[in-house]
């Protein structure tokens, strides 16, 4: 997978696909902490060895997370990179911010098994703050979107 590989020639979403990929993004964050806040409190739910690499954050229940400043600014950086990630899809510059992040992961021993996780963990949090918004459409472009993101990341961290 070369680094200048274009999003969609990556994974072949669809105009429909990303429409409804940046259309819940959108809605996703009009509670953009709390969201991405119950995304990482869900990941700490199903692996509590995860919260122990959040050394500001490790310990903390669920509760006192979602009132934790350093919740809170981590939430905002994450989503404040993910709409950067949604904005550049059918750019060249989407894999590069991809290795990036690949190479911040490295760093922290974050591989496959935390980024099936955290696809996991995502489609639990979209379901739950979409409500009857969730369609069998939505899921599916979050899947592939996700499958893609996850399939570059992985390339770019066995190199």
């Amino acid at each position: 997978m070369g680094a200048t590989q274009s999003f969609q020639s990556v994974g072949d979403l669809t105009p429909a696909e990303k429409d409804l990929i940046r259309s819940t993004w959108d809605q996703l964050m009009t509670h953009r902490t709390g969201f991405v806040a119950d995304v990482f409190i869900r990941i700490f739910h199903n692996d509590p060895t995860a919260q122990r690499k959040f050394p500001q954050m490790a310990g903390l229940s669920p509760a006192e997370l979602r009132t934790s400043r350093q919740m809170h600014a981590h939430a905002i950086r994450v989503s404040a990179l993910m709409t950067t990630y949604i904005d550049e899809m059918d750019t060249e510059v989407l894999p590069e911010l991809l290795a990036t992040l690949t190479r911040t992961h490295d760093k922290n021993h974050v591989g496959k098994k935390n980024y099936d996780l955290f696809g996991k963990v995502l489609m639990e949090a979209i379901k739950a703050e979409l409500g009857v918004g969730f369609t069998k459409q939505v899921h599916d472009a979050w899947a592939k979107t996700f499958a893609i993101v996850q399939g570059v990341l992985i390339t770019k961290h066995a190199s």
